[in-house]
């Protein structure tokens, strides 16, 4: 009876919580969501430790953690999930601790370690997942990461030096103004540092950023990628080759799912992290483009392939997808800002969504299946 009120009061208090977060008064939502892991942990801890008693134990020690974590208390947090864990809970509620056990890592080595970023760093860390553990991540999928926020590093220095949007950006984003360097990260799950640095000697425009506008700016956009609100993206980037491109990019450093889990960005500024895969938010962005274009009347015809990129024929942003089978292979047309993403897929198994327009195919997303 005891650790029902208590549950039952703990529950009453995370409401009114909530309700004043969505009110932004989240000061007074703080201590709410704290009164209320006090009451939700007395009520665990009345929980004899035994397997009779589950899952109600593993629950209470999980709602706990949980008005712990979102009450910023995140050594609290990480206690009560160990507790919570340290019975017999069920499968279901055990992959839901370790879940917030994971971003409640995130959060601890956020706070110990943006204190002591210098400027234009940022770390990214990589968790969860068959391809991770700690200090170590699957070759390719930490290759296809890194040469993705290269790409968006290099396009943010080349657009807000008010250059144009071209394919060769080398051309005139000399690099050696800018050098992007990776080290490894404190040990914790896999983790690396990003440094970017600027030989003042060497401008590259008059209105040049400065190293730590653009980590700034491409850690930001990619929260924007990441939640799905490209809107927000493109009042941002108004360039469509630009946030097209940009955006290409941000899903290439997305989860997957299986072989990384969660992906944080730990900044001087920001931290968050997000556990979306591409998959995922290329549907969400997909569903929201037919509705918007349903209700303007107009459907565009999607297709979707399997089979290997192969070298392009010859033209310009054209090239060729091998399908299965004896199928005749399809001449993929590539707009500017996708070309790079294309290029990454040579000789690749991988799966595409196309645009038809009469009789040609436009490339819209790409996802490698090897």
């Amino acid at each position: 009876s005891r650790i029902c009120e208590l549950h039952d009061e703990a529950m009453d208090i995370m409401n009114k919580a909530i309700e004043l977060e969505s009110e932004g008064r989240n000061e007074e939502a703080l201590n709410l969501f704290l009164r209320a892991c006090d009451l939700e942990s007395e009520s665990a801890y009345l929980v004899e430790k035994n397997e009779v008693n589950e899952p109600s134990r593993g629950m209470l020690f999980l709602g706990a953690a949980s008005l712990a974590w979102r009450g910023k208390e995140y050594q609290r947090a990480e206690r009560l999930v160990c507790e919570g864990l340290s019975g017999f809970p069920t499968e279901k509620t055990k992959q839901d601790l370790r879940q917030l056990h994971d971003e409640i890592k995130f959060k601890i080595i956020a706070e110990e370690t943006a204190q002591d970023l210098k400027e234009a760093e940022t770390e990214i860390r990589f968790f969860g997942g068959e391809g991770v553990g700690y200090g170590r991540i699957l070759a390719r999928a930490l290759m296809q990461k890194v040469d993705a926020l290269e790409k968006m590093v290099a396009r943010t220095i080349q657009r807000k030096s008010g250059l144009p949007f071209e394919n060769h950006p080398k051309k005139h984003i000399a690099l050696p103004s800018y050098q992007l360097n990776v080290e490894w990260a404190p040990a914790g799950s896999f983790g690396m540092r990003v440094r970017l640095t600027q030989k003042l000697a060497e401008p590259i425009s008059l209105i040049a950023p400065t190293p730590q506008e653009i980590l700034d700016e491409v850690v930001n956009n990619i929260q924007i990628v990441s939640t799905g609100n490209e809107e927000d993206l493109r009042k941002k980037i108004e360039d469509e080759e630009y946030c097209a491109h940009f955006v290409s990019q941000a899903k290439e450093m997305l989860p997957d799912g299986k072989t990384v889990k969660n992906v944080g960005f730990i900044g001087s500024k920001k931290s968050f992290t997000t556990s979306k895969t591409k998959k995922e938010l290329s549907a969400e962005i997909e569903k929201s483009e037919d509705a918007s274009l349903h209700s303007k009347k107009k459907t565009p015809e999607i297709h979707t392939y399997k089979g290997w990129l192969r070298l392009s024929d010859g033209f310009k942003n054209r090239f060729v997808l091998s399908t299965e089978g004896d199928e005749k292979p399809i001449q993929i047309h590539v707009r500017d800002a996708l070309e790079e993403l294309a290029k990454k897929y040579f000789g690749d198994l991988v799966e595409i969504k196309c645009e038809k327009r009469g009789t040609k195919y436009y490339l819209k997303d790409i996802t490698s299946l090897q």
